[in-house]
């Protein structure tokens, strides 16, 4: 009968070893959630890295399918001005934060009266509205414009797909040019809390090149 009881009596955790338990779970997530953080922050940036290669290419398809359908003012060809000559993302110093814009452009882009010179879609992509604004697209890390013009337009030319670097000599004035897509060393920096990636953009290919810091 004893020897029954005693088999019967269950031993459970002393104060000491649940103690000792916690302290290697607390130890384990130490270890862990910093790994966890910074392949987050990567997995952030590569992403947004990514998310501007598509975004890229698909302005390139808007300008070689783009329609008269899609004049903004249904004037294509009327004095020499086309309403939709260009589809451009726009990279604005307005934007210290976390996005671009994708903007229909007309040609020349030196017109000053043309329903979608670069200023009016600067100032519609600013607003997200106006026939001019296609979209706005915002990343996850924070971005930081390096180029040093004000704003700028990376192009391409309707229906032909030709590459164009839209920018303001001087930064100053209201007259654009449409020069060759000869780009700076950096577009642009993606920082995600200890990730960092510089984008580029190889000349006239406009192949995005990134480098991971």
């Amino acid at each position: 009968m004893r020897g029954d009881f005693r088999l019967r009596v269950r031993r459970g955790f002393t104060l000491i070893e649940l103690i000792i338990s916690m302290a290697i779970i607390g130890l384990l997530i130490a270890l862990i959630i910093p790994n966890i953080d910074r392949s987050l922050s990567k997995n952030s940036v590569a992403n947004d890295a990514e998310l501007f290669k598509a975004k890229l290419e698909e302005v390139r398809l808007l300008s070689g399918s783009t329609q008269q359908i899609d004049e903004t003012g249904g004037n294509s060809g009327s004095l020499g001005v086309d309403d939709v000559g260009y589809y451009a993302i726009l990279l604005d110093n307005i934007n210290t934060n976390n996005y671009f814009s994708i903007v229909r452009i007309s040609y020349p882009a030196n017109s000053t009266t043309a329903a979608c010179r670069p200023l009016a879609a600067r100032t519609q992509a600013r607003l997200q509205s106006g026939p001019c604004f296609v979209q706005r697209v915002t990343f996850t890390a924070r971005s930081r414009k390096v180029y040093d013009q004000d704003s700028f337009f990376i192009a391409f030319k309707a229906p032909t797909q030709q590459l164009f670097l839209l920018e303001r000599p001087g930064n100053t004035g209201t007259i654009w040019q449409e020069l060759p897509p000869i780009f700076p060393e950096d577009i642009f920096h993606l920082t995600y809390q200890d990730k960092r990636a510089k984008v580029k953009l190889d000349d006239y290919t406009g192949r995005v090149q990134v480098e991971y810091e």
